[in-house]
This record gives structure tokens, C-alpha cells and sequence, in this order.
């Protein structure tokens, strides 16, 4: 299959007149310098229009000191550029994402393309809708909806949210599909309005078409689909997609792949909690028939042994999360194989996950190409591959030096890699109180990757006497914050704890998130 991601191009020209114009727009802009002098500079010397030609040479330029400079003298653009670039990287700092997408669009009279940037920021951290809602509301009122193709996608934006604030979709969307030449959403926004009136068919219909440029179309898709049997259906869904023409995008592959993987998680809880129940059944046989003076019966055996199994025995006993993941990564790697950015750290974190499945090599391979794109990301991830115990190339002394370089340089991920640093006993032994001390600070700031960190250690954390409740109350806060990746947890911990418990700290857990909101 070949998937291409999707790159910054000036569409619709030749390459000669491509050529031309980026040329004549760089002399114009002042930006044909080499990036190393363009930003040797005072910040306030870049303008927006050097920054944005700056992006385009290349997207990992460090252009967010110019853009931090722009944005304090007023500049909406640059407001709305530095938070989509914000809202792009690891933070979970959403308070000050929110206030520049509030800023840039300037009550109707700046960029309405914050409103957008705003609704994919709610999307992301979810617990925040509802607090979002009457800035929604009162936006809407202070301008036209049909004034032009940005206020009509802009409004179409915030009913993917709040379909009971926007009355007129049905004609903003009639509008956008007449105006809209390029980059268009009309099959996507189509899809979200038949799925919010309850026509389940139209929708998955209209997903699929959006599947051709938009993401975001296959999580939406996957929810759409009968609870019932909404993961085979996923899974059929996604084979067929291999024979897709055109191919689908990159993005699209990573997306499919994601799902494919968290699907993969939920059912591999399911197996264990079954092992556990069919283990806890046979020692109370064991028991039973031991109490009545009998012999105890012998122990069943979950998989055959390799030497008395047949292949087909063996490949029947591969359990079914193993073959699911296999099928998700089969996505991860055509959107790593197309260059893909997030792909190719989605498949980092599956490696140091796995660490029997790759080698240290492998990994650092693939870190190297990270840090041509996104040098900062790359350290993040050469800290954690350092702190691989079952690889060769362990070396926590050196990780430990960089979370300190990263530290004292303001990135908000250092605290988080040095409580995994404790956590894994890369210093000394385990030390999962340290680990969760810094966590918890972390957490009781809105990190959602500290409390899902948090919820991990409670429920399978080494050198710790575990807490079962704790661990849900965290997984559930996470998962009520967006982080999907929760849900295996919670599933797990929900067929451990008595169904009291259950009620009561999931009642806690939406008090928290509530008052999470005002953060």
C-alpha cells in the first residue's frame, strides 16, 4: 500500500512556478536566510509573515519564541499559531491553550479559526465541555454565521460539540459544500450531523468518505458503529480498508491503528480477568475435593506445550489480543513507513511497551529520525529508551542527566520521565512512593499523563502494596480527560473491586473532574 503523509505544498501549481513563488515569497518576506541566521536574532525581529514562510521551509523550525513575542504585542495570528503549535506537543497545560484560542479570536473580531482551535481542544480533554459551553454560547452570538466560508466552517466547527447551540446546521452545511474548493469537511461535518440526529446508517456512510483527509473520521466511526459487536465490526472494517482506493492517508493509518491497539488492550484485560476466574475455579476444586478426603484433581493446562501441540493447536491458542494488535500495528507501520511523525512515536512507545519485541537498536534507529524532525520529542524518547532494563543499551545515568538538562530548561515532560526513573529503579531499587509523591503534584496541576501514570503504578506497580481503588480513581479521571488509553485499566480494576466500591469512587471521580474545570 502506498501511503503518503500529507506535506506543505502550494497546491494546484507546477514545480517550476512552485519554485518561483516560494523564492519571490522569501525575498519578499526577508526569510531566505538560512534558519540558523533567521533565528540568531532578537524574536520581535521575525514578523509573522517570516515565521509562517519559516514553518514552511521546514515545519520543525523554533519559531515559538518569535511567535511568543507577536502574540504579547497583540498579534491574533500569532495567537492562534502558537496555540495550535501548543495544543500539537505533549502538554496538558489546556489553561493557557484555551485563553490564546480566546484571545485570537477577539470576541468576532480576530481569527475565527480559534474557535476551531478551541473545539479540538475540548475534544481532546473532554471534562472541559461543559465549563466551555456559555464561551460557546456567547461566541456564536457575536457574529454572522453565513459572513464567509471561515464563519460558516468555524460555526459548523463548534456544532460538532454543541449540536443544540447552532439551529441552522443543515443550511451552513448546504453552504459550506457550495463555497468549499480545498481541504474540505463537508462529508466529515455531514457524518457528526446524521449521527446527532440518529441516522446511524448515513453517518458510518458519511465517515468513510471523510476517511479520505480527515482522522478524526475513524475514532468517530468506531463509536458509531452497534456497541454490541462495535469491535468485530471495527476490526472487518479495517481489513477491507487495506484494499482502499485511493489509499488512505497516513494520518488515517495511524488513526485506524490506534484504535486496532486499544481494542487490542481491552481484550487482553478480558483474557487475564478469564485466567483468573478459571484459576480461582480450580483451586476451590482443588480445595473442595481435598476437604472431602479425595484426590485433587490435576490442574488444567491453559496452551499446549509446543511438543505436544499441533501448529493449528498452537496458532488457535495465540490469544485473540495478540492477533488484534497484530493487526493494528500492520496500520502503525504504513504510516511509519510514509514518515509520519506521530507513527513513528506511537511505535517508540510500542517498542520500550514491549521490549522483548524489539532490540535497543531498532529503537535508537528509530529515535534518530524522530530528532530530524522534532529534536525536543527525540530526547524525550532517547529518555525513555534508556531506562529499557531489557535491552543493551540501558543506561539510566544517562537518562537521569538528561531529565535534569530537561528540567532546568522548563520542559513540563522531564518531571514526568524522573517519576519513571524512580518508579523503575533506574537510581537505585524501585521507588514507587518518590514516583507517586512527584505525580501527584504533577496531577493536582491537570496532568492527565501524571494521574494515568499514577493509576498504572496503583494497579501493577512493582515494590508497592497495591491499591486497587486508588488506581481506578485515577484510570477513570483519565479517562474522563480524554487519555482512551485508560480504559484498560478501568476495565481490569472494574472486575476486581466489589460493585459498592465501584459506585461510589466513580461518584467521587466525576466530583473531581468537575471541579477540575475551574483550573
Amino acid at each position: 500500500m502506498d501511503i503518503q503523509p500529507r506535506q506543505n505544498r502550494l497546491i494546484g501549481l507546477s514545480h517550476p512556478l512552485k519554485t518561483m513563488l516560494s523564492k519571490a515569497l522569501g525575498a519578499v518576506l526577508g526569510a531566505a536566510l538560512p534558519l540558523s541566521v533567521a533565528f540568531s536574532g532578537p524574536a520581535a525581529a521575525l514578523s509573522l509573515e517570516q515565521v509562517r514562510y519559516a514553518l514552511y521551509q521546514d515545519p520543525a523550525a523554533p519559531v515559538t519564541g518569535a511567535l511568543e513575542q507577536l502574540a504579547a504585542d497583540g498579534d491574533t495570528g500569532a495567537m492562534l499559531m502558537l496555540a495550535n503549535r501548543l495544543l500539537q506537543t505533549e502538554t496538558d497545560d489546556s489553561t493557557r491553550i484555551i485563553a490564546l484560542y480566546k484571545q485570537a479570536f477577539d470576541d468576532g473580531r480576530g481569527e475565527m479559526a480559534a474557535l476551531s482551535g478551541l473545539v479540538r481542544l475540548v475534544e481532546m480533554y473532554p471534562h472541559l465541555q461543559s465549563s466551555q459551553r456559555s464561551y460557546f454560547e456567547r461566541a456564536l452570538r457575536l457574529y454572522s454565521h453565513d459572513r464567509d466560508l471561515a464563519s460558516v466552517a468555524a460555526t459548523l466547527d463548534v456544532s460538532l460539540l454543541y449540536p443544540e447551540l447552532v439551529a441552522d446546521k443543515a443550511t451552513l452545511l448546504a453552504l459550506y459544500g457550495a463555497a468549499c474548493v480545498e481541504n474540505c469537511k463537508t462529508a466529515y461535518f455531514a457524518a457528526v450531523h446524521a449521527a446527532h440526529n440518529g441516522d446511524t446508517e448515513l453517518a458510518l456512510a458519511r465517515f468513510r468518505d471523510a476517511m479520505s483527509y480527515e482522522p478524526k473520521a475513524v475514532e468517530r466511526y468506531y463509536q458509531a458503529l452497534n456497541e454490541t459487536d462495535r469491535d468485530n465490526l471495527f476490526r472487518r472494517f479495517a481489513d477491507d480498508l487495506k484494499t482502499a482506493t485511493p489509499p488512505v492517508s497516513a494520518e488515517v493509518a495511524l488513526a485506524t491503528g490506534k484504535v486496532l491497539d486499544r481494542i487490542a488492550d481491552i481484550k487482553r484485560v478480558d483474557e487475564q480477568l478469564a485466567e483468573l476466574a478459571r484459576r480461582a475455579a480450580e483451586e476451590r476444586a482443588i480445595a473442595q475435593a481435598l476437604a472431602r478426603g479425595e484426590p485433587a484433581p490435576e490442574k488444567s493446562q491453559a496452551v499446549p506445550e509446543k511438543n505436544e501441540a499441533t501448529t493449528d493447536e498452537l496458532a488457535r491458542a495465540q490469544p485473540e489480543s495478540e492477533q488484534i494488535r497484530a493487526e493494528g500495528q500492520y496500520w502503525i507501520d504504513q504510516a511509519v513507513s510514509a514518515g509520519l511523525l506521530d507513527a513513528m512515536i506511537s511505535q517508540l512507545y510500542s517498542m520500550t511497551s514491549s521490549p522483548e519485541s524489539y532490540s535497543g537498536d531498532e529503537a535508537f534507529a528509530l529515535i534518530r529520525d524522530i530528532e530530524r524532525q522534532d529534536p525536543l520529542q527525540g530526547r524525550r524518547l532517547r529518555v525513555a529508551a534508556l531506562m529499557v532494563i531489557d535491552w543493551p543499551t540501558l543506561d539510566p545515568e544517562a537518562a537521569h542527566k538528561l531529565i535534569q538538562q530537561m528540567i532546568a530548561e522548563g520542559d513540563a515532560q522531564g518531571e514526568l520521565l524522573l517519576a519513571d526513573l524512580y518508579s523503575r529503579g533506574g537510581l537505585d531499587e524501585p521507588d514507587q512512593q518518590r514516583a507517586l509523591t512527584l505525580l501527584k503534584q504533577l496531577a493536582d496541576k491537570g496532568e492527565r499523563t501524571a494521574m494515568h501514570r499514577m493509576a498504572g503504578i496503583y494497579t501493577y506497580g512493582r515494590a508497592i502494596c497495591r491499591d486497587y481503588e486508588q488506581g481506578y480513581r485515577y484510570a477513570l479521571i483519565t479517562l474522563g480527560m480524554g487519555g482512551q488509553r485508560a480504559m484498560s485499566i478501568v476495565r481490569f480494576l472494574e472486575g476486581q473491586l466489589d460493585s459498592d466500591t465501584i459506585k461510589r469512587v466513580k461518584q467521587e471521580s466525576a466530583r473531581y473532574l468537575k471541579d477540575l474545570e475551574s483550573l
